[in-house]
């Protein structure tokens, strides 16, 4: 009973009107949006799809780009013919590596990534489905409260 207190309460808050005054679906909608223990577990499942986004990336070519440039004098003291001098070096660099063989490390790594999706898929689902449950028995509590209030009021006039 006091989770169907609790419904009550957060009907009423967020409508300022009795619970029957929402229906069914949109009790599940305001749950589904306000629970912060699903909002968790969409933010783990979230995680995971990085992960195993970043799993996937190590399969392909790492490209590296560097770049130096500097200033100075260079004073060799005439010799060879080389006096001092403002000097600017610069080089570019451009590095591409492919992995050829990791041992299964990388492959490993996805099938990894793909099964914390998965699981993090089903944790998803029963943590809905619980929710679906509880909001469902809650809001059958408070038709059969309400239901009950009105039957002592039509007695007692």
């Amino acid at each position: 009973m006091r989770s169907a207190a609790c419904l009550a309460a957060l009907l009423l808050a967020m409508n300022g009107a009795p619970a029957s005054a929402m229906d069914l679906a949109q009790a599940l909608t305001a749950a589904r949006a306000k629970n912060p223990d699903l909002a968790v577990v969409v933010a783990d499942g979230d995680a995971a799809a990085a992960r195993l986004r970043r799993a996937r990336a190590a399969q392909g070519p790492t490209v590296v780009l560097t770049g130096l440039i500097a200033s100075g004098q260079s004073d060799l003291g005439g010799f060879f013919g080389f006096e001092q001098q403002d000097v600017t070096p610069s080089s570019v660099a451009v590095e591409l590596s492919q992995t050829l063989f990791a041992s299964g490390a990388v492959r490993a790594g996805v099938s990894g990534g793909e099964a914390d999706r998965r699981r993090s898929g089903q944790i998803l689902r029963a943590a809905e489905a619980g929710l679906t449950v509880a909001v469902v028995a809650a809001y059958a509590e408070v038709q059969v409260a309400e239901q009950a209030l009105v039957t002592a009021q039509q007695q007692g006039a």
